[in-house]
């Protein structure tokens, strides 16, 4: 999420190095392009300083979406055929994941003090061009609007190159530090990083 930046020498020049040694790789799988995504997606976070130490908790967690397309142009971000369904990882030392309703994601946009609407949150956005290379940006993503078949946002590019086009992408948004707001929503999340409430009947499989 937004805060003030840090330097930012070194962390661009290790995400160069990062997207040089995939490229290199030529990672055309699913499996690997969703590796490469969950890894930008961990660095984005170190992309910009946490400003205060109180929102360094344990309840965190890492929100996957996968596509078949990806746009970007009018500094909108389209995902075209997205899933119906995001993947939650939780963070350590839980090491648990689940899967929940997309619209559930766009329904707790705003919700909490800390809410990805009053602090818009990084998120890695990594696929393949149309010639099969890898690509991979580091964006902050805002205003989500879900339609029947794919969910757009407002955008801007903290690292790498504009794209017209993304096949097979993923999106991995950042940690989402739980308040009681959103835990009463993601109620299987919150029991999972120790926040009690009702079960919402979400199955969590833990990944240890």
């Amino acid at each position: 999420m937004s805060t003030e930046p840090v330097s930012m020498g070194e962390d661009q020049f290790a995400l160069k190095q990062m997207q040089k040694s995939l490229w290199e790789q030529k990672m055309r799988t699913p499996a690997r392009i969703l590796g490469t995504a969950l890894l930008l997606g961990t660095f984005a976070s170190v992309l910009v300083a946490q400003t205060s130490e109180e929102k360094k908790t344990p309840e965190s967690v890492l929100f996957v979406q996968h596509a078949e397309k990806a746009t970007l142009a009018d500094n909108t971000l389209t995902l075209e055929g997205a899933d119906k369904n995001v993947i939650v990882f939780a963070d350590r030392p839980h090491r648990a994941a689940a899967t929940i309703p997309v619209v559930e994601l766009v329904k707790t946009w705003g919700e909490g003090a800390d809410s990805f609407a009053s602090d818009p949150p990084n998120a890695a956005l990594v696929g393949e061009t149309d010639d099969g290379e890898p690509v991979s940006l580091i964006v902050e993503i805002r205003n989500p609007v879900l339609s029947e078949n794919s969910i757009s946002y407002q955008y801007s590019i903290i690292e790498g190159d504009d794209q017209g086009a993304i096949n097979n992408p993923y999106v991995v948004i950042d940690m989402s530090y739980l308040d009681q707001n959103i835990a009463s929503t993601f109620a299987t999340v919150s029991q999972a990083v120790g926040i009690p409430t009702p079960s919402s009947g979400l199955n969590w499989t833990t990944t240890d």
